[in-house]
């Protein structure tokens, strides 16, 4: 490995920041790095690159991870794209290694860098120290540094953001739907929701939502949801009474004081099962609880227990029987 931008050994560089290197490995590509600023600012871009965190990792060819980068490309040989392909090869070279369709990055035409999550999440770490949890089949675009008023990107499909505190330069997510802007706090934005323009859930701290126009904002707490209508006509904020609002993220159902009935109806919206109640006196028994990423027979088993319910299956059909409350 040179001491040039143009040599850089992409797969050991993915090797590296995968910790799979050997000893003469990791002295080679440490060597490089030290030997000049440009050869550093690339192992910093590459490792940016690097903190989209995904679930799965498989064994992939590595022309394969080129190919699918290089289909959502559309440039010709240029002196002006050469360093662009750099951006392209490195993010082939980690896709290698973490999983070819889980997530992809290329260029937009202003500039700005798009990742692309597949069907599986994507977590990206901003260089404002931000984090941006993607659920699957959803895409951000980015600058790679903030400009010096504030800090904004584009967002379509759904996305956890927990922001850095910076008052001084607020951080704005924009969407078809309309606008959020915070300081620093933790929430989650939705442009798929059937039926309204732009859904906000907020976990922590106080998120501003406007519509796309820009004329009409609403303050939203934690513990709050916001909902822009389709027409654009209203923003409406209400409590979230959803046990688990950001599953699809944290695999957290939280349940306080819920009737079963409504338990019952949770569990089958999240996790598909079949469930029922052998009586209608059990419906309203309360349950406080919480799962993370429990296996769903688990979860059943815990709210029998809790209950003082019984738990059987005949034919992919849970039933919950007893006098229970």
């Amino acid at each position: 490995m040179e001491a040039s931008n143009d040599h850089i050994d992409y797969d050991l560089a993915a090797k590296y920041l995968a910790g799979e290197c050997a000893p003469v490995e990791v002295e080679r590509f440490e060597t490089w790095i030290d030997a000049s600023d440009s050869n550093r600012a690339a192992f910093e871009e590459l490792r940016a690159l690097w903190n989209v965190d995904l679930e799965e990792t498989n064994v992939i060819d590595t022309d394969a991870a080129w190919r699918t980068v290089d289909s959502k490309i559309d440039f010709s040989e240029t002196a002006s794209t050469k360093t662009s392909f750099k951006f392209y090869r490195i993010a082939a070279a980690i896709v290698l290694l973490m999983g070819i369709g889980a997530a992809l990055w290329w260029s937009s035409g202003n500039g700005n860098r798009v990742l692309e999550s597949g069907a599986e999440m994507a977590t990206l770490i901003l260089k404002d120290g931000s984090t941006v949890t993607l659920s699957p089949h959803s895409r951000l675009e980015y600058p790679e540094t903030f400009d010096a008023q504030t800090r904004s990107v584009a967002l379509n499909g759904q996305a956890f953001f927990e922001i850095a505190k910076d008052k001084e330069h607020p951080f704005i997510i924009v969407t078809d739907g309309g606008e959020v802007k915070v300081v620093g706090t933790a929430f989650e934005v939705n442009t798929r929701d059937d039926n309204m323009s732009l859904t906000v859930e907020v976990a922590e701290g106080i998120v501003e939502v406007s519509n796309k126009n820009l004329k009409n904002s609403a303050r939203v707490s934690a513990g709050e949801v916001c909902s822009i209508s389709k027409a654009q006509t209203e923003i409406e904020v209400t409590d979230i009474v959803d046990a688990a609002p950001f599953y699809w993220k944290d695999k957290t159902i939280k349940f306080r004081r819920t009737e079963l009935k409504q338990v019952v109806q949770t569990l089958h919206d999240l996790l598909q099962l079949d469930i029922q109640l052998e009586s209608d006196s059990i419906e309203g028994c309360e349950l406080t609880v919480t799962f993370t990423n429990e296996n769903p027979e688990t979860i059943l088993e815990i709210i029998a227990m809790t209950l003082g319910l019984d738990l059987t299956k005949n034919n992919g059909v849970y039933m919950l029987s007893g006098s229970g409350c």
